[in-house]
């Protein structure tokens, strides 16, 4: 009797081993595909922010020639208002 309630525990063990292993499993692969979808997302704002940075440097580069020639014509203007004096 002490014998077959062992073999009765061992079964029931395994069955909880292989149990567990199993949901482990499963929730290996569900942290694998958070992992590659939590990846695409970090690319996609990766993407996002060298864009936001170019488009960044490109209209500081506009304005600073918007500026230049704003300042040239002023220049140009004062140079006018002095002759006309």
């Amino acid at each position: 009797e002490q014998r077959e309630e062992n073999e009765s525990k061992l079964l029931l063990n395994l069955a909880m081993a292989v149990w567990q292993l199993c949901v482990i499993e499963s929730k290996k692969d569900q942290a694998f595909a958070q992992l590659t979808e939590t990846n695409a997302i970090a690319f996609q704002l990766q993407e996002a922010c060298q864009i936001y940075t170019q488009e960044n440097e490109t209209l500081q580069e506009r304005l600073k020639q918007a500026m230049e020639t704003l300042q040239r014509e002023l220049q140009t203007k004062e140079e006018l208002a002095k002759e006309l004096r």
